[in-house]
């Protein structure tokens, strides 16, 4: 807000103008060649001592409102303090500073700032309540429009209670410094200065307005800058560090390829480039009164190609070996890969399978890293079907069962045979060595090819007999060959005469089985001799039936003493008395027998006698 006052009083040639700087005026040693004046004023220089407004800024001096001691000000008070002549003509971006406290009716009474190029003829306000938004100054008014002054301006208290209209609140509460540049005033050769407070009719009991510490001196250049950190993958984040208080930026990332990417109005931008290079990266920053200044920088990225020069052929192997080639950078590059320990050249050979990570790094350049896996097959492996060598026929099998490394295989077997599966093999150990396209190798070793015979079972009967006219069928079970006695070879065979009957029987692996059979076609009687002598001379030993006894189908002797004691008892043929009891030998003498027989399964018969017993 720009506010025109015309005082007559107050005009003044500048015919001195202080043109030093910077100017500091911290009114200690005098006042400053500041003056006061306007309506009921009572601004006062010296040392403070209020409720509030206690002490000077710096020092013990400084110019206040409302005197150096009490708590109001003037009633309807309209008064300025003015400052000395300046010719500010040296300075190309002047800065105006010093230090303010403010206690004042909040929003109807306060102070403002102004300025004269006329030797006071007229006054200019400096600025508004808005200047602390666009960086042209700080701490500057903090009121829109303080209604005494009719301008923007400082106002307000720090009171806890307030019987006055607008309350509380506002107040500075300390001293502060407020800034504000002078660009507009650069070149000027006759400037004044002026704090003009204002106060209504009541409620002034405040302690006032109160400056300190005027200066004046060349604003520090604003400087353009930036620095920028690699995200990887061609990414960079930019940040601006330039000045405070620019209005605009403009960043020329110098990459075509990118189209209006390469373009950006951000402050802090992040930019992914194409392809890696060299790019020349201007930022341009614009400030108030459109001042624009700019500031290039080399921004390089790299890029890393890896090539696999040897693969992992078999598993377990470190045949592995990759190159990795930078570019983009000025040459130069440094390589590190995440191998233990770690390897510092482009190429790295005798690796086994995994993950290789290189990062490459360049002089002011961004880094890259780049991951390369070297596979390997997975492990040979061999299951081992094992057929043994059944009843010895040379019919033994292995087959192996094959996985990992790569189709497809072969075999050598320590017999010589190079197939799968090996065939027909005899009793004994084997090994194979089996090879995959890559010459990867396995060898199995200790495969045993073991002897089995087939526990073939086979019975045509107990020895018997039948009597003539009779047939008996023979059947030794299923097999797949039968040959017989008279060399037939069908699966059963029919008797009807005496004779020895046997067979060999075949079964589908080649195992064989024999048995034979004793057969008597014959109805005769047994009989019992009258005495014998177990003097065991081999001859007439033994008591029992002879004659027809294979035609017996049932037998029972039994032998008694003189008393009626059963001495001895036999329901087998084969089985006669040796003379003997409990295994003792008996006296000579005569021992009753009594024997029940069928011969051939024909009624039953009984014989009965006395046996001599002669030693």
């Amino acid at each position: 807000m720009l506010m025109l006052t015309i005082n007559y009083l107050a005009f003044t040639q500048c015919t001195s103008p202080i043109s030093t700087f910077p100017y500091v005026q911290d009114f200690e040693a005098t006042n400053g060649g500041w003056t006061s004046g306007g309506t009921n004023s009572d601004w006062a220089y010296g040392t403070p001592n209020k409720t509030v407004i206690a002490n000077a800024a710096s020092g013990t001096k400084c110019w206040i409102v409302g005197g150096l001691t009490g708590n109001n000000y003037n009633n309807a008070e309209n008064s300025w303090i003015q400052s000395p002549c300046f010719n500010i003509s040296s300075l190309s971006n002047p800065l105006l500073s010093f230090i303010v406290f403010w206690e004042t009716e909040k929003k109807y009474d306060g102070a403002s700032f102004r300025y004269s190029l006329d030797g006071g003829l007229t006054w200019l306000t400096l600025g508004s309540a808005s200047s602390n938004n666009n960086c042209i100054g700080s701490n500057w008014f903090n009121t829109n429009f303080v209604t005494t002054l009719g301008t923007d301006g400082w106002s307000g208290n720090i009171q806890p209670t307030s019987p006055c209209p607008n309350g509380a609140g506002n107040g500075s509460g300390a001293w502060v410094t407020a800034k504000h540049n002078l660009i507009s005033l650069a070149g000027q050769t006759s400037v004044i200065f002026r704090f003009t407070f204002a106060a209504g009719t009541q409620c002034n009991a405040y302690d006032g307005f109160a400056i300190d510490d005027f200066g004046i001196s060349e604003a520090v250049q604003n400087q353009v800058n930036y620095n920028y950190s690699c995200l990887g993958n061609y990414s960079v984040a930019f940040t601006n560090n330039s000045s405070l208080c620019a209005t605009n930026y403009l960043w020329n990332f110098n990459d075509p390829n990118t189209g209006i990417d390469s373009i950006s109005t951000q402050e802090n931008p992040t930019h992914t480039f194409s392809t890696p290079g060299i790019y020349n990266v201007k930022l341009t920053v614009t400030y108030p009164g459109n001042v624009m200044l700019s500031t290039t920088q080399t921004v390089t990225i790299i890029g890393v190609n890896t090539n696999i020069n040897s693969s992992i052929l078999c598993n377990g192997n470190s045949t592995g070996s990759i190159t990795a080639n930078a570019f983009g950078g000025n040459g130069n590059y440094n390589y590190s890969w995440n191998t233990t320990p770690t390897q510092n050249t482009a190429t790295i050979n005798n690796l086994n399978a995994g993950s290789y990570t290189v990062n490459v790094t360049n002089t002011n350049a961004c880094s890259i890293s780049k991951t390369v896996v070297l596979n390997e097959p997975t492990a040979l492996n061999a299951n081992a079907l094992i057929k043994p060598n059944i009843c010895n026929n040379g019919n033994g099998s292995i087959q192996l069962t094959v996985a990992g490394g790569k189709t497809p295989y072969q075999f050598a077997w320590s017999n010589n045979a190079s197939t799968n599966p090996v065939m027909n093999l005899a009793t004994g150990n084997y090994t194979v060595t089996l090879t995959d396209s890559n010459a990867c190798t396995l060898s199995l070793t200790n495969l045993i090819i073991k002897d089995s015979s087939n526990n073939i079972q086979i019975y045509l009967g107990k020895d018997t007999a039948f009597c003539p006219g009779n047939q008996l069928i023979l059947n030794p079970g299923n097999f797949e060959h039968y040959e017989w006695q008279d060399l037939s070879k069908q699966p059963t065979f029919t008797v009807s005469q005496t004779g020895t009957y046997s067979v060999t029987v075949t079964d589908k692996d080649g195992c064989k089985a024999f048995d034979t059979i004793e057969i008597t076609v014959d109805c005769k009687d047994v009989y019992f001799p009258t005495a014998f002598t177990p003097n065991g001379d081999g001859k007439n030993d033994f008591f029992g039936a002879i004659g027809n006894i294979n035609a017996l189908t049932f037998y029972q002797l039994f032998v008694y003493n003189r008393n009626g004691e059963l001495i001895f008892s036999s329901s087998n043929s084969s089985k006669k008395w040796d003379g003997t009891i409990k295994g003792k030998k008996l006296d000579n003498g005569s021992y009753t027998w009594y024997a029940s027989y069928s011969i051939n399964n024909q009624p039953l018969q009984m014989q009965k006698g006395t046996i001599i017993l002669i030693k």
